[in-house]
């Protein structure tokens, strides 16, 4: 017999035992003579099993949602407590007598590159999407592989580089995320670049991770600031991470595991209850310090800045650029990852003509470009760095003027007319 045992059931005073194995066999066990017996063969690995002496029938749980109860009478195996060798009356049975059908369970997913969406196949062949932020269930898209549902979804997001903030387990058969203190709070992004709230306000930013902590601890948070306000203290508001409109099902399970490989469960609770007594002391003993900090004192994680240059295209090398520079050459620029190609062109169109842009009057007549390549206005610099430029050193980026037929704003091919 395998040893890799999953579950087992004592029988006579522990003399006997029923053994659920990995590979889905059951086996009668007898401790005094040593011998086994394969009871039944199952498809999946055992999880639990119980008798049902009445029925003569064993019920056996697997790692499948189906339940199913096999041909199992236990005077077949009188002759075991007597010592004596097994019958060859009991025959390993088919085909099992009952079935409880369960739902398809997740056996594979794919995380789209927005860090927000995941797609999943389940048991049943079906491709679904889901959103992480709100933890809930998009829509069927159908059956199939997950390479091309994704490429056909990822089609319709745009191509910016965000950083893994969470992981994603699905052993249990349903989806489980998993966030932890390293990079939790990596993935800022500009509003303008999800379908959050706020998209039309250019400056707004967001963090997918803190969002997604506000909303699931949100009835704790809540509760917890309001007493400590009525004990004078205070909290400072948060403009650009304000989480008032992404809230999660309260029936969103919640689990606090320990940090190491084991993955031991501290405590476990519905969304819904953070904000009760018992919940909430739980919380203030075990959830770990960065997630506390962050939620009772709004410690806001830093974003990464990303070093650049900006030079005139050989194509206006002639032209007025100079304020662009030092006297030794290009100046070295600094800047946050979530800086837009559409800020980068406001800001050399300001230092050429010397008066901010109005509106799109710099975008409709001036372009960046790296290795080449002309940038998507939404693009941001993180982007850039991983997805185009793919140095470790400085981005190099260059502008030019669009060629067109006619003035825009008075200027034409970068020329005032």
């Amino acid at each position: 017999m395998p040893d890799s045992i999953w579950t087992m059931m004592p029988i006579s005073d522990f003399n006997q035992l029923l053994v659920g194995l990995k590979d889905g066999s059951i086996y009668w066990v007898d401790i005094k003579t040593q011998t086994t017996k394969l009871v039944v063969q199952e498809s999946e690995s055992v999880l639990n099993f119980c008798i049902d002496e009445r029925e003569s029938l064993l019920w056996v749980a697997t790692t499948s949602s189906t339940v199913k109860a096999w041909d199992f009478k236990l005077s077949d195996f009188d002759g075991v407590s007597k010592g004596n060798l097994l019958p060859v009356a009991h025959s390993v049975p088919k085909n099992p007598v009952k079935i409880i059908p369960g739902k398809p369970r997740i056996k594979d997913f794919s995380i789209l590159k927005d860090r927000r969406h995941i797609l999943t196949k389940d048991t049943a062949g079906d491709i679904q999407l889901w959103d992480v932020m709100y933890a809930e269930f998009v829509e069927t898209l159908g059956k199939g592989e997950l390479e091309g549902y994704r490429e056909e979804v990822e089609k319709k997001m745009l191509n910016n580089m965000i950083p893994n903030w969470f992981t994603v387990r699905v052993k249990t058969g349903l989806i489980t995320i998993c966030i932890d203190e390293v990079g939790w709070n990596s993935a800022w992004i500009l509003a303008s670049q999800t379908t959050l709230p706020g998209k039309e306000t250019p400056s707004l930013k967001y963090n997918l991770g803190c969002l997604v902590l506000k909303g699931l601890f949100q009835e704790f948070m809540n509760f917890t600031k309001a007493s400590t306000k009525e004990d004078g203290g205070g909290f400072e508001k948060e403009e650009c991470l304000d989480s008032g409109f992404l809230s999660v099902p309260g029936h969103t399970p919640l689990l606090l595991t320990e940090s190491d490989d084991s993955g031991n469960v501290i405590c476990k609770m519905l969304a819904k209850n953070t904000a009760e007594e018992v919940e909430r002391e739980k919380l203030k003993n075990s959830m770990p310090l960065w997630a506390l900090n962050y939620l009772l004192h709004s410690d806001l994680p830093q974003q990464t800045k990303i070093n650049f240059t900006i030079t005139p295209h050989e194509s206006i090398s002639n032209q007025k650029t100079a304020s662009l520079f030092s006297p030794s050459g290009p100046t070295r620029l600094n800047g946050c990852d979530t800086v837009s190609i559409r800020k980068i062109i406001d800001y050399a169109y300001e230092h050429i003509h010397k008066a901010p842009p109005e509106g799109n009057q710099a975008v409709n007549i001036m372009e960046v470009l790296c290795n080449g390549q002309v940038l998507s206005l939404d693009l941001d610099m993180r982007s850039i760095k991983y997805q185009i430029w793919k140095r470790p050193t400085d981005i190099k980026l260059e502008y030019r003027y669009k060629v067109v037929d006619t003035p825009v704003n008075g200027v034409k091919n970068g020329v005032e007319v």
